[in-house]
């Protein structure tokens, strides 16, 4: 079906249909030590890892998101972003709506993102800096939802508005910025991440409008000066600010 989100991408599938996650340590000093499963599970690193969502796991909250004032400095206005990152960290490694041992975290932390879902499509809200990284992230976290998942009917709809909402903010011939509607100015951190979740839908399976893809290449083109470096917006003399 040309998705990019196969079950093997996570682990290896058992006889029933099920993942069992794969982790490839990358310590070139443990190289010599992962002979066999038993030594794997030994590993240090593999070890952080299930730690690491664990912790996840315990920090979300009853209403299925992940909140950032809940540590000091942390700001409500993020919480959708965080809550996206947190489920993207899960199901990288083999939780999904319908397996994994934070299958329940999964299933919460998606049931929050589509009820959070605005009128226009947007995750977040309209306004402020935020609400494009945001949108972005929470997209891609549904996408590989729907992907691993078993491509569940009722992220088909939450997902199209939110594409529909990235196509309607972009810049023409350009990319995006912070503003719901397009204003002609463009920025290269918020049009990676909408870059992303496009790639992200695409790997899905949903379509997407290949020319926003075209046009965000040409903006990367025009912002990375002689030495490589990507600029972040235009500057005062037109190049890479």
């Amino acid at each position: 079906n040309g998705l990019w989100y196969t079950a093997s991408r996570l682990g290896a599938v058992t006889s029933t249909g099920k993942v069992k996650p794969r982790f490839r340590c990358l310590n070139p000093e443990h190289t010599s030590e992962h002979r066999n499963s038993t030594s794997l599970k030994k590993c240090e690193d593999v070890i952080a890892v299930q730690q690491a969502q664990k912790w996840l796991a315990t920090q979300q909250k009853s209403g299925g998101r992940w909140m950032c004032e809940t540590w000091e400095g942390g700001h409500e206005i993020y919480d959708v972003g965080v809550t996206a990152l947190a489920l993207l960290a899960l199901q990288s490694y083999g939780n999904t709506l319908t397996y994994g041992d934070y299958q329940s975290n999964i299933q919460r932390g998606v049931n929050y993102l589509t009820t959070i879902q605005n009128k226009s499509g947007g995750f977040g809200g309209d306004a402020g800096q935020a609400n494009p990284f945001n949108h972005a992230m929470a997209t891609m976290a549904l996408c590989e939802a729907y992907a691993y998942g078993e491509q569940p009917l009722k992220l088909v709809e939450p997902i199209r508005r939110g594409l529909t909402y990235i196509e309607k903010s972009r810049n023409p011939y350009s990319g995006w910025r912070y503003a719901p509607v397009p204003t002609g100015n463009s920025d290269s951190v918020v049009t990676t991440w909408m870059c992303l979740a496009l790639l992200a839908a695409k790997g899905a399976g949903f379509a997407i409008d290949e020319t926003a893809l075209k046009h965000a290449d040409d903006w990367f083109m025009t912002m990375t000066g002689e030495t490589g470096r990507v600029g972040y917006a235009l500057g005062g003399g037109g190049g890479p600010g």
